[in-house]
């Protein structure tokens, strides 16, 4: 007889990542991300980063890992747009 027994994966939310930037705002790729794991602590990284100096799509790759191993991952697009303000034209 073999017994299989399957852990929960650690859960990751990152619904509240902030997704919409202008250029110069500041950015924190872990600001709002939660994640639990019925054994405990679970840790986050992100691979990717956003440059807030530079318009674009930046993606990010979230990773909760718990004491076990196990992993989830999600990601997240961040766009980063440019300051139209700065584009003025004075009609003559």
């Amino acid at each position: 007889m073999t017994i299989n027994v399957t852990a929960d994966k650690p859960s990751l939310d990152v619904a509240k990542v902030q997704t919409t930037l202008k250029v110069g705002d500041q950015f924190d790729a872990l600001v709002n991300v939660t994640t639990t794991s019925p054994y405990g602590e679970a840790r986050v990284t992100v691979d990717g980063s956003v440059d807030t100096a530079v318009a674009g799509d930046y993606k990010l790759t979230y990773t909760a890992t718990d004491k076990f191993g196990q992993t989830t991952t999600k990601e997240v697009t961040v766009t980063v747009a440019a300051d139209d303000s700065a584009d003025v034209t004075e009609e003559e």
